[in-house]
């Protein structure tokens, strides 16, 4: 009798096991049937804009790579820095320790956010801002001045270029 109750047993653990088996591949997969991708995607890391291209719909999109992290990693998620044809204008000027900085020698060719030309810049996205810009030219240090248009502004890193302004950073 005692070795018809251990047989019985061993039939029911297994059972057991088998039945959680099943259901352990058996719900998640009855999940991913309800036709929901996950809007979640993993980070990519980047050194330029030209690494964090996308192919949606069979066409390219243009995505921003700041902070080494590329801004947009699927199809699916909003891009909070789409890219516009026509670019913001402005003029930039950067010193560092009493002397002026040419920025067209620390560009990246493949970055298209962001291009430089002498004191001129265009930024092809409404909400870059100047914290992102000097990033691409290597200045992550935020300890500067920055006046803008003459006038000394306290926005600092934050602060968000406009059509026809002229900056000038001043690195301490």
């Amino acid at each position: 009798m005692d070795q018809k109750r251990k047989e019985l047993l061993r039939k029911i653990v297994l059972l057991t096991v088998l039945i959680m088996i099943a259901v352990g591949f058996t719900i998640p997969a009855a999940l991913q049937l309800g036709g929901e991708e996950s809007s979640f995607a993993e980070p990519r890391i980047c050194q330029n804009d030209a690494e964090c291209y996308l192919m949606c719909n069979d066409l390219p999109v243009k995505v921003l790579c700041s902070a080494n992290l590329c801004q947009q990693n699927s199809c699916t998620e909003q891009s909070y820095y789409a890219f516009n044809s026509t670019p913001v204008n402005f003029k930039l000027a950067v010193e560092q320790s009493g002397k002026k900085i040419n920025l067209d020698n620390r560009t990246n060719a493949q970055d298209i956010f962001i291009k430089f030309n002498g004191d001129n810049v265009q930024v092809f996205s409404s909400r870059i801002i100047l914290k992102q810009i000097l990033e691409k030219v290597g200045f992550t240090n935020n300890d500067f001045t920055l006046t803008v248009n003459g006038e000394q502004s306290y926005s600092y890193e934050n602060y968000l270029p406009e059509e026809g302004n002229v900056l000038k950073v001043v690195y301490k």
